[in-house]
């Protein structure tokens, strides 16, 4: 924990775009110091189908799920991070939007091998 899932439309940057986009965000992530970085966990789909408003507009959403205990001001902090890792990218999306997102613990189930 924590987990990073970056979902983005087909139409957003070229066939490496994937992993760019996980690299600078659990950079970020890991940069953060709010999280042990082994724990990171940090992955990214693009969706072939996507609709948004009236067209087809290029988007990127980051969702991050952690476990409780960070400040509002920690959490806000950590997404300026990621917008300002994604930016660095010079990708063209029409919208970047980020949610994050507390688990509480009793609902989470984790089983290592």
């Amino acid at each position: 924990m924590p987990h990073c899932i970056i979902d983005f439309s087909a139409n957003v940057g070229g066939h490496d775009i994937a992993q760019t986009l996980t690299r600078a965000c659990h950079s970020a992530m890991v940069a953060s110091g709010l999280f042990e970085p082994a724990s990171i966990k940090t992955r990214a789909h693009r969706a072939e189908a996507a609709q948004t408003g009236e067209g087809s507009d290029s988007f990127i959403h980051v969702d991050i799920s952690i476990m409780p205990g960070r400040s509002s001001e920690q959490k806000r902090s950590l997404m300026e991070a990621m917008a300002k890792a994604i930016d660095t990218m010079t990708i063209e999306a029409s919208s970047l939007t980020m949610e994050v997102r507390e688990l509480e613990k009793a609902h989470y189930f984790k089983k290592l091998a």
